[in-house]
């Protein structure tokens, strides 16, 4: 019986990880900012069409707050996944060095 490993992947993909921290930014981030800016700007339009007034500007200032808000925190709380994802791709690359020792 022959040992065979061509299906196995062993080692750091650097350029796999950037890859996936950017798809996750398209993919979640980005994506639900667009989503939300979609949604948020059909809502203004129906406030337009339907209210009047300080009360009607007032809730508008309020979506655009509230929507920057989201938007921070959605940012934020990527640069932190991302800042996790690259020391765990560290910390991997440091096992992944270290796994075989030269002669």
């Amino acid at each position: 019986m022959a040992l065979d490993i061509s299906s196995a992947t062993f080692g750091v993909d650097a350029n796999g990880i950037q890859s996936f921290i950017n798809e996750l930014n398209t993919k979640c981030i980005a994506d639900t900012i667009t989503k939300m800016n979609s949604g948020l700007s059909e809502l203004r339009s129906a406030v337009d069409s339907a209210w009047v007034g300080t009360s009607a500007e007032t809730y508008k200032k309020n979506l655009e707050a509230d929507k920057k808000t989201i938007t921070d925190a959605l940012n934020e709380s990527f640069e932190v996944l991302k800042g996790e994802l690259n020391d765990i791709a560290s910390k991997m690359g440091e096992v992944d060095e270290g796994l075989i020792q030269a002669r």
